[in-house]
């Protein structure tokens, strides 16, 4: 055998070189996909896990402000109560100080009311360094992918005032959300707007939130404990 024929065998054919061509691009592919596949499973855990760690500190936020909640006695100690009015300054606080009234707001208002949680990390310590209540409102904002449930609070909550508000995201992608009170002897009450009484003050409130996308609203219920003005009346 000659040393040209030699060469020719040890060396690859050209059907030899398209077939190793063909499974190097299957192979590929299949990697591609595989590594597609767990790439978007990652994403979706990923998604998951941000979405229940959302909802748990939005159920807990909503749980600690409904524990805390302040018996406004408007009369007696000028807190605002639990109510589905915006906590703004008096018309006769504007008057006197001669400030302009900021323009109506468009966001949607879910609950108003006085509270002893603080969200924020700057101080709200009043006179002689003592944390009194803060002003607390649940807002929907609209925005380009449905609503927001906003969570506002400011300090020095009773004292007229146009203090600044701080503001907390707690959801997005919402159509609504209704509120429900769950008042002794008179069961729940849907749809509630003036302000409530203190001996009508509520044992539970009730969310009921639909997100976007969905027709099954969402149901939470916050226990609110007794104000120390029912003390000794059990």
């Amino acid at each position: 055998m000659s040393c040209r024929n030699r060469r020719a065998e040890s060396g690859f054919t050209l059907l030899e070189l398209l077939i190793a061509m063909a499974l190097a691009a299957v192979i590929g592919m299949v990697l591609f996909s595989t590594y597609s596949m767990v790439m978007n499973n990652g994403q979706s855990v990923r998604a998951l896990v941000l979405e229940r760690e959302g909802e748990r500190i939005y159920r807990g936020v909503l749980d600690n402000d409904m524990a805390g909640l302040c018996r406004g006695e408007e009369g007696e100690n000028g807190l605002p109560g639990l109510s589905r009015r915006s906590i703004v300054p008096s018309a006769e606080f504007y008057r006197q100080t001669g400030i302009e009234p900021p323009e109506p707001s468009k966001d949607e208002l879910v609950l108003s009311f006085a509270g002893g949680v603080r969200l924020a990390r700057e101080s709200t310590a009043g006179p002689g360094g003592l944390a009194g209540p803060v002003c607390v409102e649940y807002v929907l904002r609209a925005g380009w992918r449905g609503k927001a449930l906003i969570r506002r609070e400011r300090g020095y909550c009773g004292v007229e005032g146009d203090f600044p508000w701080t503001e907390f995201v707690l959801l997005r992608g919402l159509q609504s959300v209704d509120t429900a009170l769950y008042i002794s002897g008179k069961g729940w009450i849907p749809g509630w707007d003036a302000r409530v009484e203190a001996e009508d003050f509520p044992r539970a409130v009730r969310f009921t939130l639909l997100r976007e996308g969905e027709t099954e609203p969402e149901v939470f219920l916050a226990p609110v404990f007794a104000g120390r003005s029912d003390e000794g009346k059990k």
